[in-house]
């Protein structure tokens, strides 16, 4: 967790957009175990301030992706 919590720190000042990191639910873990074949032990999800531009907050997810 500390070393994905190191990389999205270089990304925590995106513009309308927050992003939350937390542990996978069992749920989660079974779902993506059956349908991509590995267990996750994380979970971040990409929150986009209603009001901010769709087009930034779309390259900033990819930009972030990426560098996951």
């Amino acid at each position: 967790m500390c070393e994905v919590k190191n990389i999205l720190s270089y990304f925590q000042d995106l513009p309308g957009m927050t992003i939350e990191i937390e542990p996978t639910d069992q749920e989660e873990k079974a779902f993506i175990k059956d349908k991509f074949r590995f267990t996750p032990s994380l979970s971040w999800f990409f929150v986009q301030d209603k009001n901010a531009d769709f087009s930034l907050a779309h390259s900033n997810i990819i930009k972030t992706t990426m560098a996951l």
